[in-house]
């Protein structure tokens, strides 16, 4: 089987399997979106909701949050971990969409997606992961964002290289991944990655692309299974 048909099986058997057991995911409105990407840096999908939760209670528009001291969105995200830091990211893109956009996120989702990615990333903190995210669910754009699950699970199927940048895993990644399933391919893989391509012992023994993953056989002789 040539390379670049065995990595499309492979993706393809995993985005067949995980994306029928997301978890059930709450609904947030495009800004929402880009507030709960930023919390959601570092930590897991629990402690991000229950912050998001929070600052829900209080409000969550770009006027809000731009008017609120940063200690004070810090203490409301605290479960999420790094709260000093992720309060002034929502606090300088707050500002930034109330100040260019009057508040009016709409306003950036009209652009094209280049425009949007450059706007974003102008502002302190967001990275292109952030962005990206942003362009698959609020606007629903059709591009898959890279975390550091899909950055794994790209290096163990020989579909990345060690070195390669954000850009170049996932100009890759859309080349294996059919149009209209980059988002949800995203949220497969981050699954993939949670629960069997983990960093530390991941499950290869169970994988269901052990075949075709030239990494398993190093793991599963390191574990003593076959």
């Amino acid at each position: 089987m040539r390379k670049n048909t065995k990595l499309r099986v492979a993706i393809k058997r995993v985005l067949n399997r995980f994306a029928t057991r997301l978890p059930e995911r709450p609904r947030y409105n495009p800004f929402e979106i880009l507030i709960a990407t930023i919390i959601s840096q570092n930590t897991n999908d629990t402690n991000t909701f229950r912050a998001m939760e929070v600052l829900k209670r209080y409000g969550t528009t770009p006027r809000k949050l731009a008017s609120t001291r940063v200690e004070n969105i810090a203490k409301m995200i605290k479960i999420a971990g790094l709260q000093r830091q992720k309060a002034k990211r929502i606090k300088d893109v707050s500002r930034y969409i109330l100040r260019k956009y009057d508040g009016d996120v709409k306003s950036i989702i009209k652009l094209p997606d280049e425009l949007v990615k450059k706007e974003l990333t102008s502002i302190g903190g967001i990275g292109p992961k952030t962005a990206d995210v942003f362009l698959a669910f609020a606007k629903g754009s059709d591009v898959i964002p890279i975390d550091t699950h899909i950055f794994r699970i790209s290096r163990r199927l020989g579909i990345a290289k060690p070195k390669d940048t954000y850009e170049e895993v996932q100009q890759k990644l859309q080349t294996l991944i059919a149009k209209g399933k980059r988002a949800s391919g995203h949220l497969a893989l981050i699954q993939f990655g949670r629960e069997i391509c983990k960093a530390r012992n991941p499950r290869c023994v169970s994988c269901i692309v052990k075949n075709l993953c030239p990494s398993s056989k190093y793991f599963i002789q390191q574990t003593g299974f076959s």
